[in-house]
């Protein structure tokens, strides 16, 4: 049902209650006249709502119904995830970044109330880019999920010692970003970043 008639509830005086969901699109005029005793409950700017106000009859927004209330809810599918850091220098241990800041557009949402979440890492060890998944789901005001991936760097400084190749060691003696391209073992490595450089590495 999408419609409700004119005069359907008029004169209900022990009609106390009415839930209509987002799903009814039109209320016609003297639907619910003369119910002194009727407060509508609805999802906020519904044809209820609007019907609601314009009648000034007391109304309830996401309320009593689980589904209107539901409906009312934000989703949490495009939410944004910002890290507490996103560039480290290698050492050889796995790097953890925490979730600095989760927003869905200019709305800033807080841990525990808005959302829960839940992070794991992908190639955050070694030299290059890593990776942290955080699956969102929505709490209190917010609904549904989201699967957020955020990449961050671990690069290594001049003078860093690190593994290449068949289980070699090699120091970098220049900054490095990734590792070298395709295993080889030769002393100049070519590397894709955002655009390939070339760096030096001495073999030990």
């Amino acid at each position: 049902m999408t419609r409700i008639e004119s005069s359907v509830f008029s004169g209900c005086s022990g009609l106390t209650s009415a839930t209509i969901p987002a799903g009814v699109t039109d209320i016609a005029l003297g639907a619910f006249e003369d119910c002194p005793n009727l407060t509508i409950y609805c999802v906020k700017n519904s044809a209820a709502h609007t019907y609601a106000v314009r009648d000034n009859i007391p109304f309830s927004l996401g309320q009593s119904d689980s589904n209107n209330e539901e409906t009312s809810k934000q989703s949490i599918t495009d939410a944004q995830v910002t890290l507490s850091q996103t560039s480290y220098s290698y050492d050889g241990k796995a790097k953890k970044p925490t979730i600095k800041s989760v927003k869905l557009g200019n709305t800033t949402l807080k841990s525990g109330t808005d959302y829960s979440a839940v992070i794991s890492y992908k190639n955050n060890k070694n030299i290059g880019k890593a990776t942290a998944i955080v699956e969102l789901a929505g709490k209190g005001n917010y609904t549904g999920k989201a699967s957020v991936s955020v990449t961050f760097t671990i690069s290594a400084k001049k003078g860093t010692s690190f593994t290449v190749g068949s289980g070699k060691k090699a120091v970098c003696l220049q900054e490095a970003v990734e590792r070298e391209r395709n295993g080889k073992r030769s002393e100049s490595y070519e590397i894709d970043i955002e655009s390939p450089i070339a760096i030096d590495i001495k073999m030990i």
